[in-house]
């Protein structure tokens, strides 16, 4: 399809990057939430540090200081992922208003021209979509599962280095960690790119590039979000699980498998249930 589309002209300066206001907000936006990271993290990193030199200095108390220090450090790690979430938040809402700038620009050229969408451009559009629904698959799916998978790995190499009889439940303090900060830079780059890079710039790679972003950071996130706030459920599903069922373990982490484990087992169903009023035996 090769169309000029009409814009209104805030528009075009919000689609081309150029409106002063958007530039303004955008980079307020990013200065706030880039200098609260970096004061979090520099506060995270003191606590980390305050904490080992507390451990050398009195090996006794190591499991009361470790546990006082981990509950410190998660407290920090929920500010960061609201950080996090801020940036993703503020990235979908500049899409959001970019989808429905060009949604409305079509919408009105299409009913002022009707005669122009004939049935071959219907196909060539069809033809269009599939290329952006494949791309879409492979940056929104493939991409971020794959990063997850690696994460994974090269957690588990960690653990039969270090310690091969600990289980995986033991490196949830570590991947909170790094979840949550791989979620902020995954964030603050769909923000850099839907916030700067114009609509109409070579959209197929910039749609790509952002959908990637954006959905590497959602991964990341909720990831972070069940080892800080559901750590309690994790640890129990990673309990006494070695490295050699990784791959089940990440994934029962990442679909939330405390729902399926807190359903109710067959023998644990009464023998009868009552149907439309009427009771049946089972």
């Amino acid at each position: 399809m090769d169309r000029d589309l009409v814009l209104p002209t805030w528009a075009k300066e919000w689609t081309s990057r150029t409106h002063v206001g958007l530039y303004y907000a955008s980079t307020l936006i990013f200065a706030v939430l880039s200098i609260t990271a970096v004061v979090l993290g520099l506060q995270a990193l003191i606590h980390l540090r305050a904490c080992r030199t507390d451990i050398l200095k009195d090996p006794s108390s190591r499991m009361a200081l470790f546990a006082a220090c981990n509950k410190r450090v998660r407290s920090i790690t929920k500010s960061q992922l609201f950080v996090a979430a801020a940036f993703a938040t503020h990235a979908f809402v500049l899409y959001s208003v970019d989808v429905a700038i060009c949604m409305a620009a079509i919408w009105n050229d299409a009913s002022e021209n009707s005669d122009r969408y004939t049935s071959s451009l219907a196909i060539e559009l069809a033809h269009d979509a599939v290329g952006i629904a494949a791309a879409t698959l492979a940056a929104c799916v493939i991409f971020p599962l794959a990063q997850v998978f690696l994460f994974g790995a090269l957690l588990a190499r960690s653990q039969r280095r270090l310690n091969p009889e600990a289980t995986l439940a033991a490196y949830i303090p570590e991947a909170r960690i790094m979840t949550t900060h791989l979620g902020q830079l995954w964030s603050m780059m769909a923000f850099c790119l839907v916030a700067y890079w114009p609509t109409f710039e070579r959209t197929v790679l910039r749609l790509s590039l952002a959908e990637a972003a954006f959905a590497t950071a959602m991964v990341w996130l909720h990831l972070s979000y069940r080892l800080t706030f559901r750590e309690d459920l994790v640890a129990g599903v990673l309990e006494g699980s070695p490295h050699s069922a990784l791959e089940k373990q990440t994934l029962l982490l990442f679909s939330g498998s405390t729902i399926a484990n807190s359903l109710p087992t067959y023998d644990a169903i009464n023998r009868s249930e009552s149907v439309r009023g009427e009771k049946q035996e089972v």
